[in-house]
């Protein structure tokens, strides 16, 4: 428990830190999306999954309504799944990773 603590700060963190690095919101939504989710799933418009079974980034507006992803995001968005982390951004983050979202969709 202690460990995924750790995670999920060093995670917080990381996203911070992205925000204030002055890049536009879709830049910024790719970075976080290549930095925390990549090693998972496809993030571009393009590309496979490395995780067997964790769906392509470009498929999420199919299942998830992406306006309302930001304020999910903010509150927490969590998985049943037990591999996928828990994970917990700003509001500038969330709003940039919905961004980022809506250039890759199918």
């Amino acid at each position: 428990m202690r460990i995924v603590s750790a995670c999920l700060l060093c995670l917080a963190l990381a996203a911070s830190a992205a925000a204030e690095d002055g890049q536009n919101p879709v830049e910024r939504g790719r970075a976080i999306a290549q930095e925390f989710c990549s090693s998972c799933h496809a993030i571009g418009k393009a590309d496979e999954s490395p995780r067997q079974g964790a769906p392509p980034f470009r498929t999420l507006s199919k299942t998830i309504d992406l306006d309302e992803l930001p304020s999910r995001l903010q509150r927490g968005l969590t998985s049943g799944h037990p591999a996928m982390p828990s994970f917990k951004f700003s509001g500038r983050d969330a709003r940039a990773m919905r961004d980022y979202l809506r250039t890759v969709q199918d």
